[in-house]
């Protein structure tokens, strides 16, 4: 981040500017996927993902920023028991 943006930061610095692009860019997804399934009433959000926006999806993941598709983790309510049997 320091190379691209020529700001000299530490290391504590750099991760919280990077948990910041994180933040915001997914609060940008989230925008758009509520405005992709909205009804058409009130002002339509314009655009999509910037660039930068875009390489922190491709970095940190899909699933991370968008959440699981299916809109509900699999795994929620499966229980393992210490023989390895599934409830």
């Amino acid at each position: 981040m320091c190379a691209v943006s020529g700001v000299k930061r530490s290391m504590s610095e750099t991760k919280k500017k990077w948990s910041q692009m994180k933040s915001s860019t997914k609060e940008k997804v989230v925008l758009l996927k509520r405005e992709q399934r909205g009804t058409g009433g009130g002002p339509k959000v314009e655009g999509d993902l910037s660039l930068q926006d875009s390489r922190v999806v491709a970095v940190v993941g899909d699933v991370c920023v968008r959440g699981i598709s299916t809109g509900f983790d699999t795994c929620d309510g499966i229980v393992q028991t210490a023989s390895g049997k599934l409830l």
